[in-house]
């Protein structure tokens, strides 16, 4: 049955659990499909080819076009001097086309003018080495200079389009911590340690936490506190790594702080309206290097970009994306040049995605990412991905499949904890020290892919006040001992639920230190009174127990793949 977005507008519609939180549905099916739009560079194109760009757009059932993310130089092609012209033009044109307009703040690429006049805009490495015009994401998050001019296009750009009829929504910057994770700079520096100041009561108190008594490591005030740029030694030397996981945190709530201050500025500019506010994460095999709770948090709908054919990633970022905005998820971009592009489009719908964004329209005849084919070739000819949309946006063949095969709600949860991640990351030596991403690939690879179920949606758990209505929860290698988690999982467990958790569990307290005392979790419920630092047993599962009307196992840290099914298969999930 196709259903008219009309008769969706008038129809009362029932809630069903997806995963412990909500949607629309309607005789048990879920309302509306997913709808498409399409990145596109009118700043790249010639006027003339503007209309027949969006003709051809309409033609694959594309609604929304998302612009202007990269685009600084041409709003703003010298201090103050601002040229809308032609981004005035494109909104009125793609009006008359029918095609709504994301907006994008260009802010991820800092003019020439801009590095000229403040060099301190650019970024600092690891080894002291400032970064150069050139690329993308060449700036600092804490630099005054790039903090003033980037919010003053953003508010600029808010005023002269917040009451835009055809900008329907608003991205902020682009892919936050993608080509350069943190930056070492004297502005970095100065804002870490007043931010460590504040946190700790005395740099006694700080000594004392990350144990610099170790290697004569104490400071004597919180000026001394540096950076945590790479220590060169011919014998392979690093950072405390108490010092290394306060850092990450820092850089990452910089971020997130810079981040929601564009969204005030667009805010304001708003009108009341309701346009939406997001903005476009990386996926996790690039770094975990900021909490994706902590930024969607001023986010009107979680957005994420992802390119990847194996269903079981395209599925925890589904999941991910929708456990942190329920009902309000985009992929902002999802890469057409894949063999499986339906399946992938099929399990985003099923698992709550609202807009699919391809990137992008046309390939880019230059720069660093140029190419001969996105949607169409360079030469406009729509390729094997187009004809996928096209049919999947006449439906009812293709559409209302997934439309009306709701996901069943698997009522299972799996924890991802940031930190945990950064403590693993930040433990590895010598020449593992590049190697940034063993959380998320295991967490992704081995465990999700276990619980991984074509037509089930899983929630994908990052605090602890969000158990509610889950049968099971796993719990991979959470070192980090958090005192709410610990009591959010014995209650969980004690109530009925079933839970899992790895030989890791708690074995580090905040600070990125190992803990002298074991956790009562240990105590209470497997009876421990030390931390197992071998497995018990060649068998994954290392140690059962029933724990109230709940049941725990404790699962090898570094069980495969195929241990892990075993697991999966023995719940029976």
């Amino acid at each position: 049955m196709k259903v008219s977005s009309r008769l969706i507008r008038h129809l009362k519609l029932t809630k069903r659990s997806y995963g412990g939180v909500s949607t629309g549905v309607i005789n048990g099916k879920r309302v509306g499909a997913m709808k498409l739009g399409v990145a596109y560079y009118p700043e790249h194109n010639k006027r003339e080819h503007w209309g027949r760009d969006l003709e051809q757009m309409k033609g694959a059932g594309i609604e929304r076009v998302r612009i202007a993310e990269f685009a600084w130089s041409r709003m703003e092609p010298d201090n103050g001097a601002f040229e809308w012209a032609w981004l005035d033009e494109f909104m009125a044109l793609s009006m008359e086309y029918g095609m709504e307009v994301i907006l994008c703040t260009p802010t991820a690429c800092p003019p020439i003018w801009l590095v000229e006049q403040h060099p301190d805009v650019l970024p600092v490495n690891d080894e002291g080495r400032r970064n150069v015009f050139g690329a993308r994401q060449h700036r600092c998050y804490n630099s005054p200079s790039y903090l003033k001019y980037s919010l003053r296009i953003v508010e600029e750009m808010a005023a002269r389009y917040g009451k835009h009829p055809n900008a329907v929504a608003w991205q902020i910057d682009n892919e936050f911590g993608g080509e350069q994770k943190r930056c070492y700079c004297d502005h970095c520096r100065a804002a870490f340690q007043s931010a460590m100041e504040a946190k700790y009561e005395s740099i006694g108190e700080l000594n004392e936490r990350w144990g610099n008594v170790f290697w004569s490591m104490e400071y004597q005030t919180f000026a001394q506190i540096k950076t945590p740029m790479k220590y060169t030694a011919d014998l392979s030397l690093k950072n405390n790594p108490s010092l290394e996981m306060e850092y990450w945190r820092f850089c990452s709530d910089a971020i997130v702080s810079y981040c929601s201050e564009q969204a005030r500025h667009i805010r304001k500019h708003n009108d009341g309206a309701k346009r939406p506010i997001t903005t476009n994460r990386f996926s996790l095999i690039w770094g975990d290097n900021v909490r994706w709770p902590d930024l969607m948090r001023d986010m009107d709908v979680a957005g994420i970009d992802l390119y990847s054919e194996k269903l079981h990633e395209i599925a925890f970022y589904a999941d991910s994306n929708y456990s942190l905005k329920p009902g309000a998820s985009w992929f902002i971009e999802y890469g057409p040049g894949v063999n499986n592009l339906r399946d992938g489009m099929l399990q985003l719908q099923g698992r709550g995605c609202d807009w699919m964004t391809i990137f992008k329209f046309k390939p880019f005849p230059f720069g660093q990412e140029q190419g001969l084919q996105e949607l169409v070739t360079l030469t406009g000819e729509p390729t094997d991905s187009y004809r996928v949309l096209e049919q999947w946006s006449a439906g009812p063949n293709m559409v209302e499949e997934s439309r009306d095969a709701m996901f069943a709600p698997s009522g299972v949860g799996m924890y991802y904890h940031f930190e945990s991640s950064w403590a693993y990351t930040i433990s590895l030596w010598g020449a593992q020290i590049h190697h940034r991403l063993h959380y998320p690939n295991y967490v992704i690879d081995t465990v999700y892919k276990s619980l991984y179920r074509e037509n089930k949606a899983h929630r994908i758990v990052f605090s602890p006040d969000n158990l509610e209505g889950l049968h099971t929860l796993v719990v991979p290698l959470q070192i980090v001992h958090e005192p709410a988690l610990e009591d959010a999982l014995l209650r969980f467990a004690e109530k009925g639920g079933r839970l899992v958790v790895t030989t890791d569990l708690f074995q580090k307290n905040a600070e990125n230190v190992y803990l002298n005392d074991i956790s009562r979790f240990y105590v209470e419920v497997f009876g421990l009174s030390s931390f197992i630092a071998k497995p018990l047993s060649e068998e994954p599962v290392q140690i059962r127990r029933s724990y109230g009307k709940g049941q725990v196992l404790l699962v090898k840290k570094d069980a495969t793949l195929a241990e892990w099914e075993s697991v999966v298969n023995e719940l029976n999930l």
